[in-house]
């Protein structure tokens, strides 16, 4: 039996994806928010490390 078949039977399962999508929304969303905050000699400072 094929997987696709397994996928067919499980009941509740179409709710597992958008789940995921608003999951990965939500963090994207607080990451740049975050970024955005984020004070401007901190963002030198790192900006600043790989030359160091």
């Amino acid at each position: 039996m094929k997987y696709k078949y397994y996928l067919q039977d499980a009941l509740g399962i179409e709710i597992y994806p958008l789940i995921s999508l608003v999951l990965f929304t939500a963090v994207f969303a607080f990451v740049i928010f975050l970024v955005l905050k984020m004070n401007k000699k901190k963002v030198k400072e790192i900006k600043d490390l790989p030359l160091q």
